[in-house]
């Protein structure tokens, strides 16, 4: 029995191990010879929630994998072998802290699979060893959660849509978000410091639609906080409306406008159009109010979007006159992105979205910032680990993040820069409304890099209104005491006949105070005589009661010598 299992022990583990030759072929032809250990890269893709989420499995998934084949046509040494595993879990209008704790459960159910018995096997006859990066787009805080346990479990994180600010709390994690709402909200600020707009409203939208609440939560609560910590000067005067609810608009914008000139809007492009067609309503289009809308929405550029809803094909009457109050708008905006340039890319997407996570992507929705960033993210693992393929079985996590510091990566869209700590540059372009070529253009730009908002060159602010110069004053001109909105006026004659109102009412006000005093006086001012009775001339039968004293009566007796008399 023992010489038989001597002789089938050897053969049953070269059966066993065919598969593994195979893969060790092709996975020398990337290798070189000298290599002692051969290498497979394993991709995760760690995606929580789908179908409306911006972040889903149906709208994320297709941008990871069209990247990896791509990669894969680029980098034939580094995908010889290779394996992809999708951990996706189901679900519509989770919150962030809900995705954070099933994104951490999904990783150690992974995780628990990494040690197996083929690691057991002499190093001769073993499997490839799998090095495991994880590429998952999840919101801050599931990218958080991700990077605490990566951390300890030596695993590299690409996160695509977060931008975790504290790097070394998590080494092993790669902020790689090209739409950085922390980078906005300094943005934001900087430019309210420049223009020495100290008090500004921020309206912010609580529509329950599940595509939008998120981002729209977080920009908002991130602008409040770096305004109470590292902008203490400013005051922000925070406002909630419900764009599914119409009638909330028009109350917010009436209730902000008594408080401060400058709106900081947080919505989508499709609810900015509304706000500001019951802004120009209200009479908000004279420049003396100031809107800056945050680029939120995913899809399109933010420019091209609020420029096209405003300028093309506006059906509605009341949307027409939105042409008044553009040059006072200004647009932030993430990188520009050639779409031109990853046309096949988004077409790809868009047909494995239908054919392989059974969800159709609408024609307008097709240039989503979020997927495209996902996809970047994924083409920049695979040229590091094509960099670095020889010494990948000695790279720890940390040191294979590092390899992504202070470096760049020139994609067709769009230039991908990487800071010192290795998270994405985010530059963000201020943008106004110019009435000759109904188009915006760029004004200022806050590096970020730098940290520093500057001017370009040859660039300036055009503010064609004449009731007041740029930047206007953040303290409004007119206040609605009794909530109350302003006059609608928007021509020059309101505010002549303004003053002159204001004038006769006070003039009316001190002519109404003299009379008043004067007649108070005339009626308290009694003068006391003392006379002699000799001194009265004393007319009997008189006709006229006005001629006498008394009546024609027997008058009352007369007083004694030197006694006074009250004249009436």
């Amino acid at each position: 029995m023992g010489i038989t299992w001597r002789f089938i022990y050897p053969l049953v583990c070269g059966i066993l191990m065919v598969p593994s030759w195979v893969s060790s072929q092709s996975g020398q032809n990337g290798a070189s010879s000298g290599s002692k250990q051969r290498v497979r890269i394993n991709f995760v893709q760690m995606i929580i929630g789908d179908r409306t989420t911006n972040l889903g499995y149906n709208l994320i998934g297709p941008a990871y994998d069209v990247a990896l084949e791509k990669a894969s046509r680029a980098f034939p040494k580094l995908f010889a072998d290779y394996t992809v595993t999708r951990f996706f879990v189901p679900g519509i209008g989770l919150s962030c802290a809900e995705s954070a704790g099933t994104a951490t459960e999904g990783f150690y159910t992974l995780l628990a699979n990494r040690t197996s018995s083929e690691d057991r096997l002499p190093v001769a006859h073993s499997r490839p060893r799998d090095f495991r990066i994880v590429l998952s787009p999840g919101c801050t805080f599931e990218a958080m959660a991700l990077g605490d346990f990566a951390r300890e479990a030596d695993v590299p994180v690409l996160a695509s849509s977060s931008s975790v600010p504290t790097p070394e709390r998590f080494p092993s994690l790669l902020a790689l978000s090209a739409t950085s709402y922390s980078t906005l909200a300094r943005a934001v600020a900087e430019v309210l410091r420049r223009f020495g707009w100290i008090k500004f409203n921020l309206l912010c939208d609580r529509n329950p639609d599940p595509s939008q609440i998120q981002s729209i939560e977080v920009i908002c609560a991130l602008i409040l906080s770096y305004a109470q910590t590292r902008a203490r000067e400013l005051s922000a005067v925070v406002s909630y409306f419900d764009s599914s609810r119409a009638e909330t608009i028009g109350r917010v914008l009436s209730d902000s406008r008594q408080q401060s000139t400058v709106n900081v809007l947080a919505s989508y492009t499709d609810t900015y159009q509304v706000l500001l067609a019951e802004a120009t309503r209200t009479g908000m289009d004279t420049g003396q109010y100031v809107f800056l809308l945050l680029p939120l929405s995913p899809f399109m550029q933010m420019e091209e979007a609020v420029a096209g809803h405003f300028t093309r094909g506006v059906k509605d009457a009341t949307l027409s006159g939105l042409s008044r109050i553009l040059p006072f708008v200004f647009v932030l905006n993430f990188d520009d992105v050639s779409w031109a340039a990853v046309t096949n890319e988004t077409a790809e997407m868009k047909a494995l979205s239908l054919s392989r996570y059974n969800w159709t992507i609408s024609s307008d929705r097709e240039h989503h910032v979020i997927r495209l960033a996902a996809y970047e993210s994924a083409l920049a693992a695979a040229q590091v680990l094509n960099e670095s393929y020889e010494d990948l079985l000695s790279t720890t996590a940390q040191g294979f993040v590092r390899k992504f510091f202070d470096r760049s990566f020139d994609f067709p869209a769009r230039k991908f820069k990487t800071s010192s700590t290795g998270s994405r540059l985010c530059d963000i372009s201020v943008k106004q409304y110019h009435t000759l070529t109904k188009t915006f253009q760029t004004v200022l730009l806050f590096d970020n890099a730098r940290l520093l908002l500057s001017a370009l060159n040859e660039s300036f602010v055009r503010w064609p209104s004449y009731l007041t110069s740029f930047p206007p004053s953040h303290t409004p001109t007119c206040r609605d005491v009794f909530s109350e909105r302003c006059s609608t006026l928007t021509n020059q004659s309101n505010y002549i006949v303004l003053p002159v109102v204001i004038a006769c009412v006070v003039v009316g006000v001190l002519l109404a105070t003299a009379i008043f005093l004067r007649c108070r006086t005339t009626k308290t001012d009694v003068t006391w005589w003392t006379v002699q009775v000799t001194d009265i001339v004393w007319q009997r039968g008189a006709t006229s009661k006005r001629a006498s004293i008394f009546t024609d009566h027997r008058p009352d007796p007369i007083p004694e010598f030197g006694q006074d008399l009250r004249l009436l």
